[in-house]
């Protein structure tokens, strides 16, 4: 079947006329060019803000849809970690050349199949910090990481209670949302097997030459799953799978919006329509409709405009066709390797799909009238032609609210990874000018960065001291530089409160508990992202930065290197947690907790049972104002530490359970070591 002769029944001008509402309509629910550069902006800044430590020995890269710039109800966040002291060499590379302090060990890949390698171990310049993360298999005289031994090591590495296997990957759930970490290899040779790709794309022009260059100075990952189909069962736990997930997310980036549109309505009709089907869930994955779309635009990188929106649309689902009757479909990167291989296991099977497929196809743009987030918006264009217009205006507004969402949500979900000591707090920081210099547009997420690294400086001074002299001094550092980073949207007046509780000054803790104790008691939790309530925020003339400090307020984070004594067993515990290696406190609560315990210390019994009672009263009331659901069991677990300070073991037992019970609460171990101490 001709993808010409498939797509001559419909006539150009209809085509036309039903591409444009249908590409406003699919841009109202993917997002508009704006939006997509804001989310892949915000995705990138989070990678760099996590790696910009230079002792930190692990890269973590976010990939998959989310990182492309797509953002469905069902994506999952994809996570890529690879050492940066491990290289991987390709067959024909000397080591030589690698044997810099950057890497202390090097391996090489050995071809297995197509799309696939075998990785050798070739040398270490430092066995410590190779025996406890790779497992080897001999084979000869030469040694191999095994793949699934590899990825059963870091599962017993991590907490391995809330992990589970995925494939190449470990999942975990956190606040609703789905993680898959993948552990990696790192390779910054382009591989041997994907060079069809590279002469191919110079004779079609697609990708563009520069991207085409950084695709290949980029390198590639390996990802520790072997083949279903080529391996052998001596290899079967040898096997690498070649990641080209650094390649994709470059082609994806130059993609244009019409492009990306098309894309983003492939994956919603595969998601919303094709899987509702058992007959195409065996034969069709994501990742084949990818390879798919990428063909199609390297067989044709032209014309990708808002009026051909439907056409390129079918011609994509047409090219799936052929492929599935012809029982092949190649790797766009790899050509050997093909994506249906292992998947066709019934002849009827396959036919039905095939049939299945072309009958929505032969439907054109009233296929699109399944989907549940198109159909409904579909349906009244269709039937009126003043809707478009309608459609439009209303898209006008919403697409202004829905970058004032992407902005907070994506500046909210700011986390970065803590620094070992001043000195690489001080690099960081370094990094992060540098950075903002050269990219003046990240102002908002720049000055959080700014913010987070001198409240780990402060953190520094305060602890690092020898001699009462020494801690005089580094406090009234500490406290300029917390005073320094008021502009930066931090709880400063808090954090110095927590430094002067851990260095024993209880009278001056209470004293500014209570002057701040005034200005916090109508802080509310501003998680809300409704369209309402930010909509009248932006309206009312609210800033970016207004509107975050408010947000800011909503939690205090404690890690494990800054916590307070009496909550170390908690952030213990939530410090080896790869997604959020901390905990969240409301404010009210943790003012309060200091309050009662610096009045115990101080032996005011009146006090502190009153502010026991204070704490009592908030934390009962979980669906006010002052404690989100989502802090609830760390609030009940305070609450139980401070009945059982102040003898109300019975109370406290209580407490303690009512935080087990918490579907949020990640910190269970440490509240039954709390249970068991009463």
């Amino acid at each position: 079947m001709a993808l010409e002769g498939s797509i001559s029944q419909y006539e150009i001008d209809d085509i036309h006329r039903i591409s444009r509402p249908l590409y406003a309509i699919v841009e109202k629910i993917i997002g508009s060019e704006r939006i997509v550069e804001l989310r892949r902006q915000k995705f990138d800044e989070l990678d760099f803000n996590h790696n910009i430590d230079p002792s930190y020995s692990f890269v973590r890269l976010i990939r998959g849809s989310r990182g492309e710039g797509y953002e469905f109800e069902s994506s999952d966040i994809d996570i890529m970690i690879f050492n940066k002291g491990v290289i991987v060499l390709n067959e024909a590379t000397s080591e030589s050349i690698w044997r810099t302090f950057e890497y202390h060990t090097i391996f090489r890949t050995e071809y297995s199949s197509p799309g696939f390698v075998l990785v050798k171990f070739v040398r270490s310049f430092d066995v410590s910090k190779l025996q406890m993360f790779y497992s080897f298999v001999r084979r000869n005289t030469n040694y191999y990481i095994g793949s699934n031994s590899y990825r059963e090591i870091w599962r017993q590495l991590v907490n391995s209670d809330k992990f589970g296997p995925h494939g190449p990957c470990l999942t975990t759930s956190t606040y609703c949302v789905d993680y898959d970490f993948s552990l990696c290899l790192y390779s910054p040779f382009w591989p041997e097997q994907a060079m069809s790709f590279v002469s191919r794309s110079i004779h079609t022009g697609w990708p563009r030459q520069q991207v085409l260059k950084d695709i290949c100075n980029e390198g590639c990952l390996l990802v520790p799953i072997s083949s279903k189909v080529y391996t052998n069962r001596e290899s079967t736990d040898l096997e690498w799978r070649i990641s080209f997930s650094l390649a994709e997310k470059r082609i994806m980036k130059s993609l244009n919006h019409c492009q990306f549109l098309t894309y983003g309505l492939l994956k919603l009709v595969y998601k919303e329509i094709f899987l509702q089907k058992i007959e195409m869930r065996d034969f069709v994955s994501s990742y084949t409709i990818k390879n798919v779309f990428f063909w199609e635009i390297s067989n044709d990188p032209y014309g990708w405009t808002i009026e051909n929106f439907l056409m390129k649309f079918m011609r994509v689902c047409y090219r799936l066709i052929i492929y599935l009757r012809n029982e092949y479909c190649p790797n766009f990167f790899v050509t050997e390797r093909d994506m249906l291989l292992g998947r066709i296991c019934s002849l009827r099977r396959q036919k039905e799909a095939v049939m299945l497929l072309e009958h929505f196809c032969q439907k054109g743009v009233y296929l699109l009238l399944y989907s549940p987030s198109i159909g409904p918006n579909l349906r009244p264009v269709l039937n009126h032609s003043t809707a478009l217009q309608d459609l439009q205006a209303e898209q006008q507004g919403g697409f202004e609210l829905e970058i004032d969402k992407c902005h907070l949500r994506y500046v909210l979900m700011f986390q970065s990874a803590p620094f070992r000591n001043i000195n690489a707090a001080v690099r960081g920081l370094q990094n992060v000018v540098v950075k903002a210099i050269n990219q003046p547009e990240r102002n908002v997420t720049t000055k959080l960065k700014i913010n987070d690294i001198l409240q780990q400086i402060a953190t520094f001074c305060f602890s690092n001291y020898v001699s009462n002299r020494m801690l005089y001094r580094d406090q009234r550092i500490a406290m300029n530089i917390l005073k320094k980073a008021q502009t930066f949207y931090c709880l400063n007046h808090i954090l110095i409160i927590k430094h002067l509780y851990k260095s024993q000054q209880y009278e001056d803790t209470i004293r500014l508990i209570t002057n701040l104790g005034i200005d916090l008691s109508g802080v509310m939790y501003e998680w809300d992202m409704r369209h309402d309530i930010l909509l009248t925020e932006r309206q009312s003339g609210s800033s970016y930065e207004s509107i975050i400090k408010r947000r800011m307020l909503s939690y205090v984070r404690l890690t494990n290197e800054d916590t307070i004594e009496e909550l170390k067993l908690e952030c213990s515990e939530r410090r080896v947690s790869v997604v959020d290696p901390g905990i969240s406190v409301p404010p009210l609560v943790f003012l309060n907790f200091l309050l009662l315990l610096s009045y115990n210390e101080l032996q005011d019994r009146t006090n502190r049972n009153r502010s026991l009672r204070k704490m009592y009263s908030l934390t009962i009331n979980l669906t006010g104002n002052h404690i989100h659901r989502t802090h609830g069991a760390i609030s009940w677990e305070i609450l139980g530490i401070c009945q059982q300070l102040c003898g109300q073991r019975n109370k406290a037992f209580l407490s303690y359970i009512n935080a087990l019970l918490d579907e949020n609460n990640d910190f269970k171990e440490a509240t039954n070591l709390r249970l068991k101490s009463l």
